[in-house]
């Protein structure tokens, strides 16, 4: 092969590469969008979630005034549907510690928590609490459900969906990654609303430990 043809083709190589490269850095922002978008859709989310709730029951509203569970006092009761098509109440987290956990299936911060809560659950042996993942955006579909359980949680979460926004109408949701963690009798522990990361995770050994 003679030198000129070396030297193109080394050419043609680098160009490759650089092309590489550039569709790389155009992939990246897309990603990040992707997540900024979700996080937007959470809030608008919340928003509607806050309107609602001060319209039926929250403060200055017309509701039972009752006010959010706080810790120390008992979760309420509720009926949701399970993915599966069983009918959940507060009684089924009874017996042991539960994590009852607001979100949807494009919150990404609830998304990375839930992974960390789940190692935790697997380092615990996965009995020693329950979790109830309740998705609060009506238009979702069971798939959607049953696909982020599968993604990111562990097979035995309950998984179900509030149609109505009855319980997050109920405990004044305010955003989306709201955790109640309740004892084996449904008191609540603890309320926590930002990312379950390992700080989280430690929090949530100690109580679970101490129920």
């Amino acid at each position: 092969m003679g030198r000129q043809e070396r030297l193109k083709r080394e050419r043609r190589a680098e160009r490759g590469r650089r092309a590489g490269g550039r569709a790389h850095v155009r992939r990246t922002p897309a990603v990040l969008l992707a997540g900024v978008v979700a996080l937007v859709l959470a809030a608008a989310l919340g928003a509607f979630l806050l309107g609602r709730s001060a319209a039926t029951g929250g403060p200055g509203g017309q509701g039972s005034g009752q006010g959010a569970p706080a810790v120390g006092q008992r979760f309420p009761d509720f009926s949701l549907t399970e993915v599966d098509g069983r009918r959940l109440s507060v009684s089924a987290l009874a017996g042991k510690p539960a994590l009852v956990w607001f979100t949807t299936s494009y919150c990404v911060p609830c998304q990375v928590g839930a992974r960390v809560v789940a190692r935790l659950d697997d380092e615990l042996g996965g009995d020693a609490f329950n979790v109830l993942v309740v998705f609060v955006d009506p238009e979702e579909s069971p798939s959607a459900l049953e696909g982020w359980r599968e993604r990111y949680a562990n097979p035995d979460w309950l998984v179900a969906l509030d149609e109505d926004l009855a319980l997050a109408t109920a405990v004044e949701l305010r955003v989306l990654d709201t955790k109640f963690l309740l004892d084996g009798r449904g008191t609540v522990r603890d309320v926590d609303y930002a990312v379950a990361d390992e700080d989280y995770a430690r929090l949530l050994r100690k109580e679970v430990g101490a129920s």
